[in-house]
């Protein structure tokens, strides 16, 4: 006989561990790839960052990216960081277009407000 509540409780439990899975390694790819003091590793996690980060998690995605560039420059953020940070900014902009228009309007406000708090970057 078939057990329907375990058979439920074993894929919900793998659901979960997929998602956290997945969460680690969005974060490992925004954080250790971006940081990298490699050129093409920054560039390949720009380009793998869009198609791993879904439309519910884009918003906080974003947030963590701008925080990085709205430190201060004495606050010891590496150059290899603030570039990773941008080129994902980049990839990540182009999924804003295919969001409904309220969180692309909250995308765009985090995306602008970081900006504008980032000028520091053009005076290095």
């Amino acid at each position: 006989m078939i057990d329907i509540p375990k058979i439920l409780h074993v894929l919900v439990t793998k659901a979960i561990i997929w998602l956290l899975v997945s969460q680690c390694f969005v974060m490992f790819v925004l954080l250790s790839c971006a940081s990298s003091p490699v050129y093409k590793t920054r560039v390949m996690a720009a380009r793998a960052i869009s198609p791993i980060v879904s439309k519910d998690q884009l918003i906080s995605v974003l947030q963590t990216l701008t925080g990085y560039l709205t430190r201060s420059p004495t606050g010891g953020i590496s150059q290899n960081l603030i570039h990773g940070a941008l080129l994902q900014l980049k990839e990540l902009t182009r999924d804003v277009k295919q969001l409904p228009e309220t969180l692309q309007k909250e995308a765009t406000a985090v995306i602008i407000e970081a900006l504008m708090e980032a000028c520091w970057i053009i005076s290095q």
